[in-house]
């Protein structure tokens, strides 16, 4: 497998920004992406990675609303798998909403920080083992929200080894 610095550019720009993943995955692909929401529960905190959890400081048994979800091209194709773990007694909003959070939290206006806790590789995909680029991170809003993001991203759409124009990986 690739080590990081041997990532394509733009799958670099990715894991490494700090900002919205979902505006740079809309630029990188030139289409609007829409959220398809799996699955929501109630779950706690000792399912919050051991950065995400040290970093916010929270007892293992607080309860947390996670939401697993994909970031879908307008043809279909996913483009990200992704799951959300916040507060469950915050962002009601978040539950009905099925704008993207990045959109959304930009739209309210609201002021946040995005702290990266980690990226590299992962599987994309447990039948075919494909190997996809991965992003972790916490969203720290003004008003004292916070969201914990995982993100997985489909390496059709976000590739993990260069590729030719013919197609052929170099």
């Amino acid at each position: 497998m690739p080590g990081r610095s041997t990532l394509p550019a733009e799958t670099r720009l990715i894991l490494g920004s700090d900002g919205s993943t979902t505006l740079l995955l809309e630029s990188l692909l030139g289409v609007p992406l829409a959220v398809h929401v799996l699955t929501e529960a109630v779950v706690t905190a000792d399912e919050l990675s051991a950065p995400a959890l040290r970093s916010l400081a929270l007892p293992p048994d607080a309860e947390l609303v996670s939401r697993s979800s994909e970031l879908r091209t307008p043809q279909g194709h996913r483009v990200s798998s992704n799951r959300v773990l916040y507060p469950h007694d915050s962002a009601d909003w978040l539950r009905t909403d099925r704008t993207p959070l990045g959109h959304r939290l930009r739209g309210r206006g609201t002021a946040q920080h995005r702290e990266l806790l980690g990226s590299g590789l992962a599987v994309w995909d447990a039948q075919t083992l494909a190997v996809c680029a991965f992003k972790e991170y916490l969203i720290r809003c003004a008003d004292g929200q916070w969201f914990h993001v995982s993100e997985r991203f489909n390496p059709a759409h976000v590739p993990v080894t260069e590729r030719t124009a013919a197609g052929a990986v170099r």
